[in-house]
C-alpha cells in the first residue's frame, strides 16, 4: 500500500540528530517466544541468547538464502517459525511480502507480481497455494527455495511441490522449546518424501526409552535435543520441562539412522493401541492424503470405554463429485488397502473446515467428539 511509510521515510520524519548509539550487544540475556498451545493455553518459552548463533549456519548453507531477495512469507511472526526467518530475512536485507490473513489465490498473485524467490511457509498453506498454483496459469520460474515448518508434512504435499515447482522445498523440524533440531533439504526430500531430515549445526539428538536408555539407530523411541537454542526455562514455574541426559525432550516418538537421519512418527501422546498392536494416527493420514475428494483431514486417537482406544478421522470434503460421493466406508476400504486391519478408523467424521490454529496447527480440543457426530 503507497499510503503507508517506508522504514526510510520513519527514520528521515525523526526530529534533530539520533545521537544515542545502540549497544553492541543486547543488555537482556534472553528472548521469549509463546508455544503453539496445541494442547493446552501457550506456554512462555525463554530462551537464551546466543552469542554465537550456530543453527543459523546450517539454515543459510542448507537452503539457498541469498542477500536481496523477495521473500513471501505466511509463517506466524509472533511464534518461533516465523521469528526466526524474520532475523534471517532482515540479516539478508530481504524484502518480505505479508498478508494479514492468507488467501491462497492472493498468495499466488503475489508470488508472480512481486516476483517472489522464496516462501515461507507451513504445510496447511501449501497445500492450498499448491491447490491454487496448479489450477491456475502462474509462472513459477522466480521462486528458488521452499521453507516449511510448523507442522508434519506429507509426502503427498512434498511431491506436488516438487512437480509444480521442482525440488526446492527444505523442511525444518524442532520446537519452539527445543528450536532447530534436523532440516531436510529438497535433494534429501527427493529421495525420501518421509525423512525429517539431519541435525544443523550444533544439535544434539538422542532417542530414549521410556527409562530414559539410549536406544539403537532403527529402534522407536522418544526424541531428544539440544543446541545453542535450545530453551532456558518456562516463564511459569509450573510448566516443567523433560531432561533426560542433558538433552529436551520434543514430544515426539522416531528413530534415527545409521547415518543419523530422523524419522519423526508422531506425538508421544498420538499413538494408540488397537487390537494390541501401536497405531501412529501419521501413518493413517499419509494413506488417506492422495484419495480423491478429500481437501483436508486430521486423524487422532480417542478414548473408548470398550476397546480402550480408537481410530477417528475428521474430513474436509473438495467441492466436487468426488467429494460429494465420500462415504464412511469408502474411507476405510481406502485406508484398508493400504494398511493393516487395526490402522483402519472406526469413526468418520465429515466437518467443513479444521480448526487451526496460527502456526497451522490443528486444534484436537475443537473438534466434534467423533462418537456422535461420525457417520453412522
Amino acid at each position: 500500500d503507497a499510503s503507508w511509510p517506508t522504514f526510510q521515510q520513519v527514520i528521515d520524519s525523526a526530529p534533530g540528530e539520533q545521537e544515542e548509539k545502540l549497544p553492541l550487544l543486547p543488555k537482556r540475556d534472553r528472548i521469549i517466544i509463546m508455544s503453539s498451545g496445541t494442547s493446552g493455553t501457550p506456554k512462555g518459552v525463554s530462551i537464551q541468547d546466543p552469542l554465537i548463533p550456530t543453527p543459523l549456519v546450517t539454515l543459510v548453507t542448507k537452503v539457498p538464502w541469498r542477500k536481496h531477495m523477495m521473500v513471501q512469507m505466511s509463517a506466524s511472526m509472533f511464534h518461533a517459525w516465523g521469528w526466526g526467518n524474520i532475523n534471517l530475512i532482515i540479516a539478508h536485507r530481504a524484502t518480505v511480502v505479508l498478508r494479514r490473513v492468507f488467501d491462497p489465490k492472493q498468495a499466488m498473485e503475489d508470488l508472480v507480481n512481486y516476483q517472489v524467490e522464496g516462501i515461507i511457509s507451513s504445510p496447511i498453506f501449501l497445500k492450498e497455494q499448491l491447490r491454487v498454483a496448479v489450477e491456475g496459469d502462474y509462472d513459477v520460474s522466480n521462486v528458488k527455495m521452499i521453507f516449511s515448518s510448523g507442522h508434519a508434512i506429507s509426502p503427498e504435499l512434498i511431491d506436488g511441490i516438487h512437480e509444480k515447482f521442482g525440488p526446492i522445498l527444505a523442511n525444518y523440524y524442532g520446537s519452539t522449546e527445543a528450536s532447530s533440531c534436523v532440516i531436510a533439504t529438497g535433494e534429501d526430500l527427493a529421495k525420501d518424501p518421509a525423512v525429517s531430515g539431519r541435525p544443523v549445526a550444533g544439535v544434539r539428538i538422542k532417542i530414549l526409552d521410556e527409562d530414559g536408555k539410549e536406544l539403537p539407530p532403527g529402534q522407536v523411541g522418544r526424541i531428544f535435543c539440544r543446541g545453542r537454542l535450545t530453551m532456558k526455562e518456562y516463564t511459569n514455574d509450573r510448566d516443567k520441562m523433560v531432561i533426560e541426559k542433558g538433552l529436551l525432550e520434543i514430544g515426539d516418538k522416531g528413530y534415527l539412522t545409521e547415518d543419523g537421519r530422523l524419522y519423526v512418527l508422531g506425538r508421544n501422546d498420538d499413538m494408540i493401541i488397537v487390537g494390541g498392536e501401536n497405531v501412529y494416527p501419521k501413518s493413517v493420514s499419509e494413506a488417506l492424503e492422495p484419495m480423491p475428494g478429500i481437501r483436508d483431514l486430521f486423524v487422532k486417537g480417542v478414548e473408548d470405554e470398550e476397546t480402550f482406544a480408537r481410530l477417528a478421522v475428521w474430513i474436509v470434503r473438495e467441492d466436487d463429485e468426488a467429494g460429494r460421493s465420500l462415504t464412511k466406508k469408502g474411507v476405510q476400504d481406502w485406508v484398508r488397502d493400504k494398511l493393516a486391519e487395526h490402522s483402519v478408523p472406526r469413526d468418520v467424521v465429515f466437518v467443513d473446515e479444521l480448526p487451526y490454529n496460527p502456526t497451522g496447527k490443528v486444534m484436537p480440543r475443537q473438534l466434534p467428539d467423533s462418537r456422535i457426530h461420525g457417520e453412522p
